[in-house]
Parts: structure tokens; sequence; C-alpha cells
């Protein structure tokens, strides 16, 4: 079941709107409404996205930091989907579960490269430790 928070909430990513991200989630957090972080889109423009798959794709840097704050995302977004809808070569930096900061893939330009990279292969190039990811 899809709740108008979540419908928000895949709106505001995708959007980039990244105060109204935010409102969302502290309501969430606050248990003022109920919705999964990690929903999935249905209408067409979204089908099967979540919040930090659409943040990714359309390069809000800020909205994937704030996404993965909360208690979402990569373990529900799988780095194999993420990586292969980010199509950009460009980056923004957050902090894994034990403080560690690692770099997420933030935005469109035609770059293929990460269909055909192992997610975790690709951190560990860029000097992740994948032993953080537990």
């Amino acid at each position: 079941m899809s709740t108008e928070a979540e419908q928000q909430l895949l709106h505001n990513a995708r959007n980039g709107n990244t105060e109204e991200v935010r409102k969302l989630l502290e309501t969430v957090e606050r248990k003022e409404v109920i919705a999964n972080i990690n929903c999935k889109g249905r209408s067409k423009s979204n089908l099967g996205w979540t919040p930090l798959h659409l943040a990714c794709y359309f390069g809000h840097g800020q909205v994937v930091q704030d996404l993965l704050k909360c208690p979402c995302s990569v373990e529900k977004a799988s780095w194999t989907d993420t990586l292969w809808r980010t199509n950009g070569g460009h980056f923004c930096t957050s902090h894994n579960k034990v403080g560690r900061q690692i770099r997420i893939p933030a935005c469109v330009g035609g770059n293929t490269l990460f269909k055909f990279i192992d997610p975790l292969e690709y951190l560990r190039r860029n000097g992740d430790s994948v032993n953080d990811f537990g």
C-alpha cells in the first residue's frame, strides 16, 4: 500500500527538493506519519524505483546524503541497482554505517561504465573498505 507521504517522498527525491525530503524524513522519524522510506514507485515515471534510486539517477547529492542518514537505502536499494541506475561520473560523499566516508554515484551524464563493474570492486578501487558494509 502506498501512502501520500511515500508519493511525496518519491516525487521530492526525484526532483531534488531537499527541504521537503528532510521534512518528510523527520515526520516519519517522529512517527507523525507512516511511510516506508524504501517505498517503490508505482507510476510510469518511477516504476520500481526507491527514493534513493531516483535521487542518485537525477543527480541530487544532498537528497542522497539525507536518505543515507535514515534507516533506509543501500540494503533495500541494492548497490547493483543504484549503480546501474546511475549514468554519470560525478559523486557525492556520505558515510556508511560505521561512519566511514564513501562515494555515491549521483548524477546523469551518459557514462554507462557502472553497468559493467561489480559494485564492491568499484568501491575497492576507490579506496573504500567493503568490510564496512555489513
